[in-house]
């Protein structure tokens, strides 16, 4: 046992006479490592064309710099900054994602681990700068003036206004605050010289970002540019395709609306509009005047259109529009409205098909008779009616006139109901085409769908395109109104001339 202890004892002053630290670096290779103080609490701040870095630096003290390094898209720079430094804007930049780093640096150039973050500036490529308002959601150069259509003030807005040139060649400018704007609808009291830009100017913030942001001027072109509604019924009753003629819209002097619409605001890009002509083309019945549901169409935005219609007689005194029966019932009394009250029936020569039969696909269902012939009876009294369904059918109507013609339109007459139920039975949509050999169809309008007057008994006179049509064939595509628990359809009359 003595012997043991003393091999023992032996072993512990061979250890003890190696000092710790030599023992440390057996086993820590090069000595020991020590860390610089890391910087801690990174955040990054979108600002405008910056990012806005802060931290919270160590305490300790060998710390000589802080080094902040930026990234993006495998670009990377960086900025060496005093120590005692605890921000720093990150300017110029371009719009993306950026991974921004911040460390600690001493003499040496050892350096702290790193605190990362991301962040993504303000740029006039962000999304949300460009869904900031523009404050004018529309403009008009209309003769010498401007007319100007607001989105309304938004507390985001700090400043805006425009700058033009006047026609004596001197600078204008107004000023965009919240009690103009809410008005909605402006037409600018000094006349502009069109050469010269009309530029906006704008600044505002946005939410998570501390700057105040100065948008660039944006300039107010003077082009025409037409709501989908309005190019749409200009299409129908002229055949212009995408692009409205600069020469029409500069020179017509006359133009009329049958049919629903949003606003009268396209008018403005008509300089030398003279007369605007409202519901003349719509055949109701007298004691259907009255029917706002189906015998009156409509604008929907009434106080857009009065705007439109009093800047245009301001602007040219002999601007009148002409009003029959009660369509556009919105429309604000006015001295430069001349109401005409009913329509009359255009004088045509419709042709005589009184021998002649239609035939629907889909047929008559098994024991039951529509009636086709009342179609070309030449009786409004008589009417067409096929079976109700349980789903929506489309009813292609096919005619042979025997010999080939040049047609200029057709007459669509509603069926009159007395049954207030049964008035829904009218058909308020149309397709019209023409062939020579039965095989091969064509658009008889300019537009293959067209909107028709639905209220009861309403007559309808539809124009082909410019110069008619050359056909032996009609073929009239209508589809099943919607009624109560059943698809049913109706008509009197189909003519031609």
């Amino acid at each position: 046992m003595k012997k043991y202890i003393g091999l023992l004892m032996a072993i512990l002053t061979m250890v003890s006479c190696e000092s710790l630290e030599d023992t440390y670096k057996d086993y820590a290779g090069d000595g020991p490592i020590r860390y610089l103080g890391k910087c801690m609490d990174l955040t990054v701040q979108p600002g405008w064309n910056r990012l806005i870095v802060s931290w919270t630096n160590s305490a300790d003290p060998v710390i000589d710099k802080i080094k902040v390094t930026w990234s993006k898209d495998g670009v990377i720079k960086e900025q060496l900054l005093d120590r005692e430094t605890a921000e720093f804007n990150i300017p110029d930049l371009e719009d993306g994602n950026y991974e921004v780093t911040v460390c600690s640096v001493d003499k040496e150039g050892n350096t702290s681990l790193k605190s990362t973050s991301y962040g993504r500036p303000y740029t006039a490529s962000h999304e949300m700068i460009q869904s900031f308002t523009q404050i004018v959601s529309n403009h008009y150069f209309l003769k010498d003036r401007l007319i100007l259509l607001f989105q309304g003030w938004e507390e985001n807005v700090i400043e805006a206004h425009l700058t033009y040139t006047k026609t004596d060649g001197s600078a204008g400018r107004i000023e965009l605050d919240e009690q103009l704007v809410n008005q909605l609808y402006y037409l600018l009291p000094d006349a502009i010289d069109m050469s010269q830009p009309v530029e906006l100017y704008r600044s505002g913030r946005i939410p998570g970002c501390n700057d105040e942001i100065v948008f660039a001027p944006t300039e107010l072109e003077n082009i025409r540019l037409f709501n989908a509604d309005f190019k749409q019924e200009m299409k129908r009753q002229f055949g212009f395709d995408e692009d409205i003629p600069d020469a029409w819209a500069s020179t017509v002097e006359e133009i009329s609306f049958d049919w629903t619409i949003g606003s009268f605001s396209d008018l403005l890009h008509l300089p030398n509009l003279k007369k605007l002509v409202l519901g003349k083309h719509r055949y109701i019945r007298d004691d259907l005047v009255n029917d706002s549901e189906t015998a009156q169409s409509k604008v929907y935005d009434a106080e857009l259109s009065d705007f439109v219609l009093k800047t245009l007689h301001e602007l040219n005194p002999d601007f009148i529009v002409e009003r029959y029966n009660k369509h556009y019932p919105t429309l604000a009394q006015a001295e430069y409205i001349d109401e005409k009250g009913r329509t009359s029936l255009p004088d045509y020569s419709f042709l005589d098909l009184s021998g002649l039969k239609f035939t629907s696909s889909p047929e008559d269902a098994e024991n039951y008779k529509s009636y086709l012939e009342y179609l070309t009876d030449n009786d409004t009294n008589t009417s067409w009616e096929p079976a109700g369904t349980k789903e929506l059918t489309t009813y292609s109507l096919t005619l042979d006139l025997k010999t080939e013609r040049c047609l200029q339109g057709l007459k669509l007459v509603q069926t009159y109901f007395d049954n207030e139920n049964k008035r829904s039975w009218c058909p308020g949509i149309i397709k019209i085409f023409v062939s020579k050999d039965s095989e091969n169809w064509e658009n008889a309008t300019y537009l293959e769908e067209l909107e028709i007057g639905h209220s009861t008994g309403e007559v309808n006179i539809i124009p082909f395109v410019k110069g008619g049509k050359q056909a032996q064939y009609v073929k009239v595509m209508i589809s099943t109104p919607h009624s109560v628990s059943t698809y049913n359809i109706s008509l009197a009359e189909i003519g031609l001339y």
